[in-house]
């Protein structure tokens, strides 16, 4: 399976839905060995009451990767990494989810 490649100028995105019953922190992430830049952070909406509003919140923003984003890592193999951090609620705060996607960096000219 070939990855997908990464060039200068390249929109990445992804799509979250929350529950809005906490205060969820999604963060989409470049990734290269020790080498990570934060590329969109955002908090997710919680609804006021939940018991009385059950509505579920989505959440499809893009970003585009410029050039001097890109220069700051090397040409290779490199992951874009979504994680999802859970709000407490009851006392106990849910494990993060994490999912990743294997791409390739093409060469900044």
């Amino acid at each position: 399976m070939s990855r997908p490649v990464l060039a200068p100028s390249a929109t990445v995105g992804y799509d979250v839905i929350t529950s809005g019953e906490v205060r969820n922190l999604i963060r989409l992430e470049l990734v290269q060995g020790a080498q990570h830049e934060i590329l969109h952070e955002q908090r997710a909406a919680r609804n006021r009451i939940s018991a009385y509003d059950p509505r579920l919140f989505r959440y499809t923003p893009s970003v585009t990767i410029g050039p001097e984003r890109l220069s700051r890592f090397r040409a290779g193999p490199a992951a874009l990494r979504l994680t999802v951090f859970g709000g407490q609620k009851l006392l106990r705060t849910p494990a993060s989810r994490v999912r990743e996607l294997q791409v390739r960096l093409a060469p900044t000219q």
